[in-house]
């Protein structure tokens, strides 16, 4: 079975820890899972700290960022998935003595706060893993490994369990010679096998044209399900140190010629910072009664009107300020276009979606993915507490970058001029780098290392 994909995918959900969620991409290559989901403030790709626990998996596995987790399982739900939250409060089942129903998705929470009450709500049953020690809980990451080779065990011996029945002195029902071994396969109560996909109904029809445009036909309805990434964002950063803190002022233009107009940012903090955001957008955090926060910024709009603070081509927002500890670095950063949105009195993709056969909706849930409705994009921004700086810090995030492929140009840098060791040597060669750079992010990030070098004097 090796390569094999076992019919299993995983949901994170508003994982604080960028490390983590690197775990995660390694164990579900390892694993084979299907696909992984990253929702919420969860980091992901281009993230340096996601490479440096992955270790490559990113590439390999197959993977979406979802800013709402309900709607990834709703998603899944279309497709026939069992939804199972991992939880350790009561009531919830075993996981050694869970039968999953194939397929499944599995879903982790928060390290500190767990799963939402809505998530758990939208789930089909709560697993755990029985602790015997004095804590009641595992490193999220730990957990996932547990659960996913568990689940790769059930898989792997059909769904079902094997009986040994020993024939010692005499045959079993005249079948079997004594001192022989049979094995009796046995499905347990309640076990679904895959079901099949779904059959094609009279008038049912998914096409895409040739500007990306979904147009779904299914009883007497049409629906088009336009692709919103076709943004094009410019994220302007400046930051400067006063009382031992750091200050990020973000502007953001949505450039001229943009087909899509920008709804809503999510900015990949990796340090907790205090934020604060022009009208009309907000910020959303997790958790919401607090400004403090870590892994993730969201702004969104104001829900009153539709076309109210949507950014639109040519169109600028700021200054958005983050005030932290955290030295400059590189950020992942997602950009979502505009929901798709009716006006009053039109259909709504919910209402088509409810009303469609199972076969258009399995097509859009295979065509429809969330990558035609984001980008997302490497920026500066606050990634190591400053106390925590080093040169070896500095050292270890160059060669991080460099393994992105936004700055892929890095990569030959280094190989042609290798990095020096010493402090001042460093910030040498960061110094030449740069005057050979022109503008953009290869640009930003060396002067971002060139501040932190300075400052490390």
């Amino acid at each position: 079975m090796a390569g094999e994909r076992f019919p299993v995918a995983v949901v994170l959900d508003n994982i604080r820890s960028m490390y983590n969620s690197g775990a995660f991409f390694r164990t579900c290559d390892a694993a084979g899972a299907e696909k992984l989901v990253l929702c919420g403030i969860t980091a992901h790709p281009p993230q340096p700290g996601v490479a440096k626990t992955a270790l490559g998996a990113e590439r390999s596995v197959p993977w979406a960022y979802e800013v709402d987790t309900l709607v990834a399982l709703r998603l899944f739900r279309a497709r026939g998935y069992q939804l199972a939250a991992v939880e350790t409060a009561e009531p919830s089942v075993d996981l050694f003595e869970w039968q999953p129903q194939w397929p499944v998705c599995i879903v982790f929470g928060n390290e500190v706060d767990g799963l939402s009450g809505a998530v758990l709500d939208a789930c089909d049953v709560r697993i755990r893993i029985p602790m015997r020690g004095a804590k009641n809980s595992l490193n999220v990451a730990t957990a996932g490994g547990i659960v996913l080779y568990e689940l790769l065990r059930k898989w792997r011996s059909g769904g079902g369990h094997m009986l040994a029945v020993l024939a010692y002195g005499q045959s079993v029902a005249s079948q079997v010679a004594p001192g022989r071994e049979v094995r009796i396969k046995v499905k347990p109560l309640g076990v679904r096998q895959p079901e099949p996909r779904p059959e094609k109904e009279a008038g049912d029809e998914v096409v895409v044209r040739n500007d990306g445009t979904i147009v779904a036909r299914s009883r007497d309805l049409t629906f088009e399900f336009p692709p919103t990434n076709r943004m094009k964002p410019v994220l302007q950063v400046t930051y400067s140190e006063s009382k031992g803190r750091i200050v990020y002022v973000y502007r953001l233009v949505n450039r001229v010629g943009a087909a899509d107009p920008i709804s809503s940012v999510v900015l990949g903090f990796l340090v907790n910072v205090e934020a604060s955001v022009p009208p009309p957008w907000f910020l959303s955090a997790r958790p919401p009664s607090s400004r403090d926060f870590s892994a993730g910024i969201l702004l969104d709009l104001s829900d009153d009107e539709y076309d109210r603070g949507i950014l639109h081509a040519g169109s600028s927002l700021g200054p958005m300020e983050a005030t932290c500890d955290g030295a400059p670095g590189l950020i992942s950063v997602t950009y979502f276009g505009p929901p798709r949105r009716q006006r009053p009195g039109a259909l709504t993709d919910g209402q088509f979606l409810d009303a469609a056969s199972p076969w258009v909706r399995f097509q859009l849930t295979q065509l429809d993915t969330a990558e035609r409705h984001q980008l997302v994009l490497p920026a500066i921004g606050p990634v190591v507490p400053m106390k925590e700086d080093s040169p070896e810090r500095i050292r270890k995030e160059i060669h991080n970058a460099s393994l992105t492929p936004e700055l892929a140009p890095l990569q030959k840098l280094v190989r042609s001029a290798p990095l020096p060791l010493e402090h001042a040597g460093m910030e040498a060669w960061l110094a030449e780098m740069r005057k050979q750079q022109p503008p953009g992010i290869l640009a930003e990030f060396l002067d971002a290392m060139i501040w932190r070098l300075k400052r490390l004097r």
